[in-house]
């Protein structure tokens, strides 16, 4: 039979009750992150949590001494609270952001150690904030076409050389510069990887694929008698023409014929 679980002393155990739940964590989280204080607006925004959730959890938070209040203006403003555990939590957060940048910089010499890596970034849960526990950290580098497989399994050698830097094996998917233009046409996927991507090496994706787009050669334009060949008319032997008015102004053109085996 399941036991309830009972409350710790707050004396003895302070944490416990501070950081009781993950909406007390993030709140806390985000209020380490400005000596100035937020309001609830924006603790709301910046947790993903809804105005009353942030409100509860501040109620609980002040009470115990972990979250002061003050004025700012006609908005009251939230920080961290003068409880002597809160040195230690302000640690723990300033630790997890370490590690967090130390992992990203690992990513990003990973990339910058290849020469044939053109652009780089994460995708997915990890780049969203949502990655638990053992999920895989995904990649996705771009490089020259004809090098694709290639650079693909250097850069994952140079992935797992990196491997006891990382807290999960990355995931790699390796693009042609000719994939980028195709998926940035319109792909759902591509759309995604906009929202969500954490550039590694290059700019950001949307303007990696507009990069590629406008160094890629105009096409020339064709005049009406080559895409009349294009299409297998010829002209009549001898060339017979056609006059069109149009506005007052008259314009002859040459009248066009299918070849014989088309007809």
């Amino acid at each position: 039979m399941a036991h309830r679980l009972v409350a710790q002393s707050f004396l003895r155990y302070p944490v416990s009750t501070i950081l009781g739940n993950e909406g007390q964590i993030r709140v806390l989280r985000e209020l380490s992150r400005h000596e100035r204080g937020l309001s609830i607006r924006t603790l709301s925004n910046q947790t993903a949590l809804t105005r009353q959730e942030v409100k509860d959890i501040l109620a609980t938070l002040v009470a115990n001494g972990a979250v002061s209040m003050v004025r700012g203006g006609r908005v009251m403003l939230f920080r961290m609270g003068d409880h002597p555990i809160m040195r230690a939590v302000r640690e723990l957060f300033a630790t997890e952001e370490r590690i967090y940048t130390e992992v990203m910089d690992c990513l990003r010499a990973c990339m910058s150690a290849h020469q044939g890596v053109l652009a780089a970034w994460v995708y997915g849960s990890a780049a969203r904030g949502q990655g638990r526990s053992g999920n895989d950290i995904n990649v996705i580098i771009v490089v020259a076409d004809a090098d694709v497989e290639a650079i693909a399994g250097d850069v994952r050698h140079i992935l797992a050389e990196s491997s006891h830097r990382l807290p999960c094996a990355p995931s790699l998917v390796a693009l042609g510069a000719s994939d980028v233009i195709r998926l940035s046409a319109g792909d759902p996927w591509w759309s995604d990887l906009v929202k969500d991507a954490v550039p590694l090496k290059g700019d950001r994706p949307e303007i990696y694929a507009r990069r590629l787009r406008q160094a890629q050669p105009s096409p020339k334009a064709k005049t009406f008698g080559e895409a009349l060949n294009e299409i297998g008319f010829v002209p009549l032997t001898p060339p017979r023409r056609i006059t069109l008015r149009r506005m007052g102004r008259a314009r002859r053109l040459t009248r066009w014929r299918k070849p014989e085996e088309q007809n």
